[in-house]
Parts: C-alpha cells; structure tokens; sequence
C-alpha cells in the first residue's frame, strides 16, 4: 500500500504524520536521542533501532542529542527509519516530505546530498522492539523547516510574512511573499531552546554557584523557578525572576537576529511556529503582541508537509 508520510525529525524531538486510509492521520513524537546498545527491552517512549548491523536505545531512555546545526548525521537518519517503522505496514511503498534547515534548502546542491544522506537507498529495512518491516521509498521531497504553517493558515498566503521557526537548537528564519520564499531574507542561527537551556544553566551557576545537571533543567523551566528543598519556600530566592528575564533576553536576542538581517519586524506580518515558540509564547506576545502564535505548534511542520503532499 502507498503510504503518505511527513517527519520533521527536530534537534529536540522528531514528529511524524501519516495519513491513513480514511483520511485521518496518525502522529508519533518521541525524543531526538540516541546511543548504542545492547539491551533488546524498551521503556515506553523509547524504542530498541536495529539498523545496518547497529543497535541503538532511541527516544526518552538515551542520552546523547544532536548538538551541530546539520541534520546530515546518523542519529536523524536512525529516527527518521524508527518513526516510519512506527507509521508504515511491512512491505509498504512510502512517500514522504522530510524537513530541513532553509538554509539548506535552498542550495540544490546541499538539498540533493542531505536527501541522499538520508536515504542513501530506497529500499528500507528497519528493525525496532524486535520487528522487522521492509518499505521502499517510492518518492522522498526536503521541504524547508518552518515552511508547513503555509499549508496550515492559508491566511499567510495574501501577502507577505516572516516566519520564524523556533527549534531545538536552531532558529530558521525566512521572509515568505504569497508562500514563495524571499531568498535575501533567509537565515539559520543556533538560537533554538537547546541554546537556551545551556546559558541558562550557566547563568544559575554564576548566580547560585550550583551546577545544575542536564536532565533537571526541562523541570525548572516548567515550573518557572529554581527548587531548593532547603528554603521555606521550596524555591531559590530570585530565581522566579531570573529565570523570567533571561527568557526575555533569548527573545531578543532572535529579534535582534532578524533585524540584524534586514527584517522590519514593526511593519512586516510574523509568525512564530517550532516547538519552542511554545516556551517562549509569553515573550513573544509581550515583545511582539501582533505576530502570530498557535496551538500545537511543535506539529505544524508535519502537518503542514503532509498537507502538501496528501490533499
């Protein structure tokens, strides 16, 4: 069977869609992680990846990340194959829009080697939890990273609008008139939430002198403050604030950014999409109350891909 796919495959987490037989869709999202194994056993969220004779431990159990800004590496090749082994039957032909960085995407040359680097074959097999499918990639397209919205709000196809894609580690910025891409505007910087988490954790280092470890800073930036078990009020004293200004100077730091590249952000319509635009909604509205934000907005590439190939 022909199976219509999308997977946008972030620095922080990987996204897929795919459209089933009566016209719903089918999503999956799990961590961008990665590491060797030897364990056959996953935990819920994660996922035991066999492939080309190697065995890694993918999603929420694994540790290791993505942290360059080219998604030409193994560890996106491998969560792209674990997320289709998710969405497509055995023996399935797929077809399917894989995002990249726009700057990427609109160098042919770089487009065609990064297709390639991720499916260096069409023919796929792929084993994960222990199951082993075969699919054949009949048709493959890299779309630009921030580009799906287009297909989500057709509003933003009247007329001129910059869209800025907020994601793990990068940002991806680009200048769209009537849904085709103003090639001066484009740019991708290491902006994203990734970058965010690290200089924060730094930054509570130099204020508090704690080093805080990776895996509690998610927690502290859900809950707006730093713990202290060891304070009445349960939390740092100041952190609140902190916390909150720093993500302010993140904000501005990517408005800055676009401006720096030429950008009128005063006059020019925005919207703001990636998983991260998420965390820094409140920002972004006091910052810039006129751009747009949305719902779900971690999703709206896939969606929006599937959208270009499937309707």
């Amino acid at each position: 069977m022909l199976r219509l796919v999308s997977i946008d495959a972030g620095k922080s987490d990987t996204k897929a869609r795919m459209r089933k037989p009566d016209g719903s869709d089918k999503s999956i999202v799990f961590s961008t992680r990665m590491d060797p194994t030897t364990n056959d056993v996953a935990a819920p969220g994660s996922f035991i990846t066999e492939y080309a004779n190697e065995t890694f431990i993918v999603g929420r159990q694994a540790s290791t990340g993505s942290a360059i800004s080219s998604k030409a590496e193994k560890i996106h090749r491998v969560t792209t194959y674990t997320a289709l082994h998710q969405l497509v039957d055995n023996n399935d032909d797929v077809r399917i829009v894989i995002g990249c960085p726009i700057a990427i995407c609109e160098n042919k040359l770089k487009k065609d080697e990064y297709l390639k680097f991720i499916f260096p074959e069409n023919n796929i097999i792929v084993t994960v939890n222990g199951i082993t499918k075969r699919f054949f990639v009949r048709k493959a397209i890299v779309a630009p990273e921030g580009s799906g919205v287009l297909y989500i709000d057709d509003s933003l196809l009247k007329g001129m609008v910059g869209i800025i894609d907020i994601g793990g580690l990068n940002i991806n910025c680009c200048v769209y008139d009537r849904g085709a891409a103003v090639i001066s505007t484009l740019f991708t910087d290491n902006l994203g939430s990734n970058v965010f988490k690290e200089g924060l954790r730094k930054e509570l280092f130099k204020v508090y002198g704690e080093d805080i470890p990776h895996y509690l800073m998610d927690d502290i930036i859900e809950k707006g403050f730093l713990p202290d078990n060891t304070s009445k009020s349960g939390r740092a004293e100041g952190s609140e604030k902190l916390i909150k200004e720093y993500k302010m100077a993140h904000v501005k730091s990517i408005k800055h950014n676009c401006e720096q590249h030429g950008w009128d952000l005063k006059h020019m319509p925005l919207a703001f999409v990636g998983g991260a635009s998420a965390l820094f909604h409140d920002e972004i509205c006091e910052l810039l109350p006129a751009a747009k934000t949305y719902d779900d907005p971690a999703m709206l590439n896939a969606k929006g891909f599937l959208r270009m190939i499937a309707d």
